[in-house]
């Protein structure tokens, strides 16, 4: 899971240029995130629990509102120019589109059942490895040169402080009680 989740949010930076590219990055920041909070919205309505969940949010619509606002209005507030000025093209809409519902929602549902499962260092952690995917998947595919070597013995360094935190000891198991 750690792995979906890193190469989720580079896929996230690498596609971002290639799906995007000329729309002004409020803008892209604005409907990727529209478009993850329909499909996550989506997939709490599909269970129980998730629509009784949905369904408190509701009853308290002054704390959506306030979380809608605290979380959406910084990127709309710088929208708003951007988005009368220069409108997305059909072509960048529909990678706002993929980027909200296909790498942006899955990545969040994939973070926050780590968070649960392994704890929020640790996924704090596993998440710094996304800038070195980035720089890589840019080197594999061709729009940026190869990491120099003082590149590569700084990614070196920065992985390992990355393992540190993130690898379990092997611990052997405990003796039976009737092994001892």
């Amino acid at each position: 899971m750690p792995a979906v989740l890193v190469l989720l949010l580079s896929g996230t930076w690498l596609l971002s240029g290639a799906l995007v590219t000329g729309t002004d990055p409020l803008i892209v920041a604005v409907g990727r995130t529209a478009v993850c909070c329909l499909v996550l919205s989506a997939v709490a309505a599909s269970s129980r629990s998730g629509r009784a969940d949905l369904r408190r949010a509701a009853d308290r619509p002054g704390t959506v509102w306030l979380l809608g606002l605290l979380g959406f209005a910084g990127y709309a507030a710088g929208t708003l120019p951007a988005l009368i000025a220069h409108p997305p093209t059909l072509a960048a809409t529909g990678g706002i589109v993929v980027l909200g519902a296909v790498v942006y929602a899955p990545a969040y549902l994939v973070q926050h059942r780590l968070i649960l499962l392994r704890g929020p260092v640790f996924t704090a952690a596993v998440q710094l490895a996304v800038p070195f995917t980035v720089r890589l998947g840019d080197w594999a595919l061709d729009t940026a040169p190869a990491p120099s070597l003082p590149e590569v013995l700084l990614l070196a360094a920065c992985c390992a402080g990355i393992a540190l935190v993130t690898v379990q000891p092997v611990r052997p198991p405990e003796p039976v009680a009737s092994q001892r």
